[in-house]
């Protein structure tokens, strides 16, 4: 009635799909995706963080030159 056949891949059951060549996620293969891509974000995260700090300490850095330029005497 569904057109899905069963198949054992890597020691567990799952549903493919024939017509498409798909396979159905099982719960404990869409959780360890899940793990993987919260994972992902995570690093993410804190490379944007790490960008952001390197991003602050440059703006900081510009503003005390420019603050030494302005207060530099006129040769």
């Amino acid at each position: 009635v569904l057109n899905l056949d069963l198949r054992w891949e890597q020691g567990q059951l799952g549903l493919y799909i024939p017509a498409t060549g798909r396979h159905i996620a099982t719960l404990v293969g869409a959780l360890d995706r899940a793990d993987r891509a919260e994972a992902r974000a995570d690093r993410a995260e804190a490379r944007a963080d790490h960008a952001e700090s390197a991003l602050d300490q440059a703006q900081a850095r510009i503003r005390q030159l420019e603050a030494q330029l302005r207060n530099r005497p006129n040769p």
